[in-house]
Parts: structure tokens; sequence; C-alpha cells
């Protein structure tokens, strides 16, 4: 007899339960943009390790960095930024 009851008690819904289901669909929306960020970071990393070897260090020199700061960026994680 009680488990019914229990079972109708759970199936309401309640603002507790919709303000759970909220935060479940926040916290997947939060999730999707820091894989979406990450993916970016990691694409850039990619593009500018691939661009890095055909810049002369005089280019590098323009944008504040040597060769061995390029490449130490280079080595992070792309978590890391």
């Amino acid at each position: 007899m009680r488990l019914p009851l229990l079972r109708e008690l759970y199936s309401q819904p309640t603002p507790a339960r919709a303000a759970i289901a909220s935060s479940r669909a926040g916290l997947w929306t939060g999730l999707v943009t820091l894989v979406r960020i990450w993916l970016r970071r990691h694409r850039e990393r990619r593009d500018f390790g691939h661009e890095l070897h055909a810049m002369p260090d005089e280019t590098l020199a323009d944008f504040g960095l040597t060769r061995s700061l390029a490449e130490a960026e280079l080595a992070k994680p792309f978590w890391k930024s």
C-alpha cells in the first residue's frame, strides 16, 4: 500500500523537480560549451603549429615571441591556455 502512494507522490511535478531538471539542462549546456571551447583551442593550436614552422624568427619577434616560447605554448595541453 505504501509503494503506490510513493509512486504517486514522486510522479507529481514539483518546483523542486523543475529546478533539478533545469539545472541538469544547464549542466549539459555548460558541458557542451566547454567541449566546444576545447575543440576550438585544439584547432587553433594545431593551425598555429603548422604555421610556426614556416614563420621566420623576425615575424615571431613582431608578436613578442621567441621560437622557444612559441613551441612551449604549443606543447601545453589544449585545456590549459
